[in-house]
């Protein structure tokens, strides 16, 4: 459009500049006294065909120069149409682009919130994970205790029932040897005299025993 313009433009000045000059060919010739006779000879009548064809040409250069200052007219008129349709344009474009960069703003910030709360939720997770696994060490460690004291109290136990079977059998040696050393009549008298004891005033020597449910 620009280019088209200023082809226009240059035009228009050359034919205003041959109008112009055409007219002061005129005026020139008219200055000078010079008319056209009514009997002309051959050379008159081509001079005057001449004048004719250059009046001719002059309207015709006026008419192109009328269209052409028309056309021009339109020209600038389209140019102005273009130029305040560019402004509009750009304008929109820049409403459009301020609206995009403050949206894509907000989800810039939205994503950066989104990630630094997702990267908390790692390092809290981490952190559980970590407890998590140290809990599990400490209750691998306490079984092991408890299992260390079950053999412990197993063992106790079983020391235990030992001791109690080994203390029966001496005293049932005990009391084997002691009746087959004692005569018989110190046996009666004996047994006589443990009959006039009273009951309440009988001792009985028992071993403690061990039970079971202790150990459990």
């Amino acid at each position: 459009a620009e280019e088209k313009y200023q082809a226009l433009q240059e035009k228009y000045d050359l034919l205003e500049q041959k109008l112009q000059s055409q007219n002061e060919g005129d005026s020139s010739g008219k200055q000078n006294g010079i008319t056209i006779p009514n009997n002309l000879n051959g050379s008159s009548m081509q001079m005057y065909s001449n004048s004719a064809n250059t009046d001719d040409k002059l309207h015709q250069l006026q008419s192109e120069f009328d269209d052409l200052k028309m056309e021009l007219t339109r020209a600038r008129q389209r140019e102005k149409v273009t130029d305040e349709h560019n402004t509009r344009l750009s304008a929109t474009v820049d409403k459009l682009l301020a609206e995009s960069n403050e949206r894509l703003q907000v989800q810039l910030r939205e994503r950066m919130q989104t990630l630094e709360e997702k990267n908390n939720l790692v390092q809290e997770s981490e952190k559980l994970k970590k407890q998590l696994e140290e809990t599990q060490t400490d209750r691998t460690k306490l079984l092991d205790e408890i299992d260390k004291l079950k053999n412990e109290l197993e063992n106790v136990r079983k020391e235990l029932q030992r001791l109690q079977q080994q203390q029966q059998q001496q005293q049932q040696q005990k009391n084997e040897s002691m009746q087959t050393s004692v005569p018989n009549d110190f046996v009666t008298s004996t047994t006589e005299s443990n009959n006039r004891v009273s009951p309440s005033t009988r001792v009985v020597k028992t071993v403690p025993t061990v039970t079971d449910h202790i150990f459990k």
